[in-house]
C-alpha cells in the first residue's frame, strides 16, 4: 500500500477522513508525503509482527488440541502422553468437572503448559513428536523455527535477537535498529513454512488413527 499512499492524502490532513477528535496523532503530523510514507512504514510493520506472534499463537493452540483429542481416544498409553511431567491435582480440581472431557482437558492442559514454559519451542515440537510416535522430518520441524522463535524475540526484546539466534538463523537478516528484519517475502516464507509443519502433524496424526475420525471430515 506504499506505493498507492498519495491516494489516501488529505487536503488539510496526512490522511482523507483523518480528524483531530477521530485520530488526534495522526492529525497533527506533517501532510505530506514523507511523513506518510513513515506512518504507513510503520503500520505495515505492525501488522507482520501481528503477524508472527498470532501464527505462533496458533500453532500452540493446535498442538494443544491435538494432544487433548489423542488423550480423549486413547490411542496413545498415558504414562507416554505425560512423560516425565508429574501432574498433581486436588480432589477439588477433579470434583468441579462434570464430564471424563473436562478432566483430560484440565490434564492435557496442564502437561503442554509445563511444555511451553520451558520456553523452549523447538523442544516442545520434539517432545509431541516423540510422544507421538509421529514420523515427521526434522527438517521440516527446522524450518519453522526462526519464524515460531521470532515471536518470543518479538515479545521480549522488541524484535532484537541474541547472539544464538543470530548464530543459528544467518538468513534472517536485521534492519537498522538491530531487529529481525520482516518484510513480504519473509512473511510469505514463514506461512509456507508453518503451514507445511502443521500439514505434517495432520498426515501423521491422521495415518496412525490418532484423533477422531470426524476431525478429517
Amino acid at each position: 500500500f506504499l506505493m498507492n499512499k498519495e491516494y489516501c492524502a488529505g487536503n488539510e490532513a496526512i490522511f482523507r477522513l483523518t480528524t483531530l477528535k477521530g485520530q488526534p496523532k495522526l492529525s497533527k503530523r506533517q501532510n505530506s508525503e514523507q511523513s506518510r510514507t513513515l506512518v504507513l512504514r510503520h503500520l505495515q510493520h505492525t501488522i507482520y509482527v501481528t503477524f508472527i506472534k498470532e501464527i505462533y499463537e496458533e500453532v500452540m493452540s493446535y498442538f494443544s488440541y491435538v494432544l487433548f483429542n489423542v488423550a480423549n481416544v486413547g490411542s496413545i498409553a498415558s504414562e507416554r502422553l505425560i512423560g516425565n511431567n508429574s501432574c498433581n491435582f486436588t480432589a477439588n480440581d477433579i470434583l468441579t468437572k462434570t464430564t471424563k472431557e473436562e478432566i483430560i482437558s484440565m490434564v492435557t492442559n496442564r502437561i503442554f503448559r509445563v511444555l511451553e514454559n520451558k520456553r523452549d519451542t523447538l523442544l516442545l515440537i520434539t517432545e509431541l513428536k516423540n510422544r507421538l510416535a509421529l514420523e515427521i522430518s526434522d527438517d521440516i520441524i527446522k524450518a519453522a523455527m526462526p519464524f515460531l522463535l521470532a515471536r518470543h524475540i518479538y515479545v521480549h526484546t522488541d524484535g532484537v535477537p541474541d547472539a544464538t539466534y543470530s548464530n543459528n538463523y544467518p538468513n534472517m537478516k536485521l534492519d537498522n535498529k538491530g531487529r529481525i528484519k520482516l518484510n513480504k517475502l519473509i512473511i510469505h516464507k514463514a506461512r509456507v513454512a508453518i503451514n507445511q509443519l502443521i500439514a505434517e502433524f495432520d498426515r501423521e496424526v491422521k495415518k496412525y488413527n490418532l484423533l477422531p475420525i470426524t476431525e478429517f471430515e
